[in-house]
């Protein structure tokens, strides 16, 4: 891109200003780009792209400019592009992605860090410093010696022995969050 339709785009982007009477997002398309410039009441000005699938249509976030240039939105835009040509909804893909991470980043869980995951979710609920003071050392003092702390924890077992578990067991599980030994500091909670 040449140095002059740089500065044009700039320029477009700088002119572009939020709704006089404050009541809806703008939408400006520069340089006759794929994706559109959205500003807000407040002034907060991002790249979006607006497509339809399956007669439905949808508005993809591609990020603020402050952060994302617009060759980096094009490129993004371009992405979204093949994705609709194959018949596949950016934003469910992109949900579905998300999706996958986070399953990984929770399989990659220590025991170490469902504790403390553990304690910072429920710390509000007790009704000391003290009580969560407990929690952190007799955690570190008896539970580190017996599991293996800073190893990932196994899901593969929990999800077999969660499916085995009475419909009550299931509700309590479900209360304690995301990790698959929540149950089991509950469960020593009692002894503390």
């Amino acid at each position: 891109m040449s140095v002059s339709n740089r500065k044009s785009i700039q320029d477009q982007i700088d002119q572009a200003a939020a709704d006089p009477k404050k009541k809806a997002n703008k939408f400006y398309r520069i340089a006759e780009a794929d994706f559109l410039l959205q500003v807000t009441p407040a002034g907060v000005k991002s790249w979006c792209f607006r497509y339809t699938i399956k007669t439905k249509t949808r508005m993809m976030g591609l990020g603020p400019v402050h952060r994302i240039s617009y060759d980096e939105a094009l490129k993004r835009t371009r992405k979204a592009q093949v994705l609709l040509d194959e018949g596949i909804d950016p934003l469910a893909e992109r949900d579905r992605i998300k999706a996958e991470q986070a399953a990984e980043q929770v399989q990659k869980m220590t025991f170490r860090a469902c504790a403390e995951a553990f304690i910072a979710s429920h710390r509000s609920g007790w009704k000391s410093a003290k009580h969560a003071a407990q929690w952190s050392a007799t955690l570190e003092a008896y539970a580190r010696t017996v599991a293996n702390w800073h190893q990932p924890v196994e899901l593969n077992n929990f999800g077999r022995q969660q499916a085995k578990a009475t419909a009550s067991e299931q509700n309590r599980q479900r209360q304690f969050g995301p990790c698959p030994i929540n149950g089991s500091l509950h469960r020593l909670g009692r002894y503390l």
